[in-house]
């Protein structure tokens, strides 16, 4: 019976350890619709510089892999796109190195779907959210800016103030709730300085 024990605990960690091992290193899946070009680039962000980790060749499916034994330094990265330089932004943690991207290239933001890495799915969902608040803020200033109604102009005023507390209470939330995440990291990098509420005359918008 102990000899049977053994075995199985052997088998066991035998194959734990060889899923620690399968899943060292990373591995990258891009597919665009709606571009073909031969090759795209990976790069690193640092600070204001993009140093080039390896450029990408297209496969004969028309998708863009890329993989290697050794992991990546975590940090963000950037898929770069020829010949505009149209680009995706990446993170990576330490956990998350093995995951799909597609996208349609009209709308890459818009569409971007991340299959095996939760914190750039979030990281997108959250960007989506905020291009969306954002165009409320911009009808908010452009509807002040356009009146020349003093009540018109100060419900204007409360609106866009509105839309600014909803979205400081959708950043902390993210915060609070992945507060290890790279997604949390740059919420918290965009809320120095402070967002000030609007409020002035037509002139000042």
């Amino acid at each position: 019976m102990n000899k049977v024990f053994q075995i199985i605990t052997f088998l066991y960690f035998l194959l734990l350890s060889s899923t620690v091992l399968a899943q060292k290193g990373y591995k990258i899946d891009v597919e665009f619709d709606n571009y073909k070009e031969k090759e795209i680039i990976l790069a690193y962000q640092i600070l204001n510089r993009y140093p080039v980790i390896d450029t990408i060749p297209i496969n004969k499916k028309g998708e863009y892999s890329i993989e290697a034994d050794s992991a990546l330094v975590a940090g963000i990265y950037m898929l770069v796109l020829p010949p505009n330089n149209d680009f995706v932004t990446l993170l990576i943690n330490d956990e998350e190195q093995r995951f799909s991207v597609k996208a349609d290239f009209e709308d890459l933001t818009g569409t971007i779907k991340i299959d095996g890495s939760p914190d750039n799915a979030r990281y997108y969902e959250y960007m989506n959210y905020l291009n969306n608040k954002v165009e409320g803020l911009s009808k908010y200033r452009l509807g002040a800016a356009n009146t020349f109604d003093a009540d018109e102009r100060e419900k204007m005023h409360e609106q866009f103030n509105v839309e600014v507390r909803e979205i400081r209470e959708h950043q902390m939330q993210l915060i609070q709730q992945y507060p290890e995440s790279l997604t949390a990291s740059l919420i918290k990098a965009e809320l120095e300085p402070e967002i000030p509420n609007f409020a002035g005359q037509a002139d000042e918008v």
